[in-house]
């Protein structure tokens, strides 16, 4: 399942690996070009919660939420609704924008959520760790990455891979 698929970009990369790639967007012509790439087996018009609240127990194998966080204040919904959602051993793969943690203004102070300078959320690897232990995921992977371009300047962050314990 796609969270967030937009136009399917993250999409592509995911359908030659996949027996049924289903998505979601809020926005209904991200949906409409989407689908004209013929690229999911379906795709519904909502946001990631409802989405994933319409979704069978322990029905999917893969979550991903490619630039979807950063949109999203508190993810405690989002990982209950993706822990339900997820086969035991599934996967939720995603990116979070960590842009503020080196300006001079949050040194020493335990920030874990904030929002930036282009009004996008911020989620500390300690934030996402934290909802990983609540919620039964394991964490495989939170690597550094550019996770999106503003203008030509790369936002630094990180790519999630986690699995769902029980």
């Amino acid at each position: 399942a796609d969270l967030g698929c937009g136009t399917g970009i993250s999409g592509e990369d995911f359908k030659s690996s996949s027996k049924t790639l289903i998505g979601c967007d809020i926005s209904p012509k991200m949906t409409e070009m989407a689908s004209a790439k013929g690229i999911y087996d379906s795709i519904s018009l909502c946001g990631a919660i409802e989405f994933l609240q319409a979704q069978s127990e322990q029905s999917l194998d893969l979550v991903t939420a490619v630039d979807v966080l950063p949109y999203i204040r508190n993810l405690k919904p989002l990982f209950e609704t993706a822990h339900a959602a997820l086969k035991k051993g599934g996967l939720l793969a995603f990116t979070a924008e960590e842009s503020y943690q080196d300006s001079d203004d949050m040194k020493g102070q335990d920030v874990i959520v904030k929002l930036n300078a282009y009004a996008r959320f911020c989620h500390t690897e300690k934030c996402i760790r934290q909802l990983a232990e609540k919620h039964n995921f394991d964490v495989l992977l939170a690597e550094p990455a550019a996770v999106r371009l503003q203008g030509s300047k790369p936002i630094p962050g990180r790519t999630y891979v986690l699995r769902r314990r029980s």
